[in-house]
């Protein structure tokens, strides 16, 4: 066993798990794996996300690429997302899906109700810029 001190009585408890406002935030790419789809005849890139600016800073979101499925289209579609991710960090023919974490990019999120619960949707990814999500909301994309 490691030692470890910390006491949880010192530090408040993370809370807020509801979907954040639609908008654009600046993140960087924090972990991405490559995962088998349920039904076994596909893959796709899990990627984690962490906002790094505003209000929101800290907040994680999620997004799921599909990179290899018997419909076409749906690989298009998550070719094409993958090739806005990799301009938008500048990394345009990475080897490993490493080269696009910790660089800051902007993505455009939305919300969407699952299982009667407002859930978050990455919308489009593009190059970061100085606008931050409270001030973007009105702001074209």
């Amino acid at each position: 066993m490691t030692a470890f001190n910390f006491n949880a009585n010192d530090h408040e408890e993370e809370s807020d798990f509801s979907a954040l406002p639609s908008g654009d935030y600046a993140v960087v790419i924090t972990s991405s794996d490559i995962k088998e789809n349920k039904k076994g005849n596909g893959e796709y890139l899990a990627i984690e996300m962490q906002v790094i600016e505003g209000s929101h800073k800290g907040r994680r979101l999620w997004d799921n690429i599909t990179i290899k499925h018997p419909n076409d289209t749906a690989v298009k579609i998550g070719n094409s997302r993958l090739a806005s991710i990799c301009r938008a960090v500048n990394v345009i023919q990475p080897k490993d899906t490493i080269e696009l974490h910790d660089i800051p990019l902007t993505v455009k999120v939305g919300q969407e109700e699952y299982q009667g619960e407002m859930k978050n949707r990455i919308k489009a990814y593009k190059a970061k810029s100085a606008v931050k999500a409270e001030e973007s909301e009105d702001a074209p994309f």
